[in-house]
């Protein structure tokens, strides 16, 4: 889990001495870290707000998808307003991309995390295992009543 909440500096290293004391505070907490950390290349992202700590937020999104089908998606950050919805195009391209993510993983139950760039394309920040994300803007009973069904 990153430390963005926290805010810009707290994730993102301009040199290789900021980036090992950025990596020695993940190590330092093993609850977050589990010992090992990731490290990404930064790529400019559509901003559709700017935090007070100066973390840009992106226009990013959620997507869960079981068994190669979109069950629920929604606006990643779950403390602001989506104020740039998809188009028609937007969403359908995101949604692909969430499944081809999906299909080649091939795990059953996954959250995709996809934002789109400065330059108008979709790419994937990151997957993870859907039972234990959070739901960003996703209605809670929504996504429980179609887990229900899982079988």
């Amino acid at each position: 889990k990153s430390n963005k909440e926290q805010g810009l500096k707290a994730v993102v290293a301009q040199n290789l001495d900021e980036l090992k004391r950025l990596t020695e505070s993940v190590l330092a907490n093993p609850h977050r870290s589990r010992g090992k950390v990731i490290i990404r290349e930064l790529v400019s992202l559509r901003c559709v707000y700017q935090a007070v700590d100066e973390f840009p937020i992106s226009r990013e999104y959620r997507v869960f998808v079981h068994r190669n089908e979109v069950i629920a998606y929604s606006f990643y950050w779950d403390e602001f307003e989506d104020v740039e919805p998809l188009s028609s195009q937007d969403k359908r391209l995101m949604l692909s991309l969430a499944l081809e993510t999906a299909a080649r993983l091939q795990v059953p139950f996954i959250a995709v995390d996809l934002a789109q760039t400065a330059d108008g394309n979709w790419i994937v920040i990151e997957t993870g295992d859907a039972q234990f994300c959070g739901l960003s803007h996703v209605p809670v009973l929504e996504l429980w009543s179609k887990i229900k069904d899982f079988g």
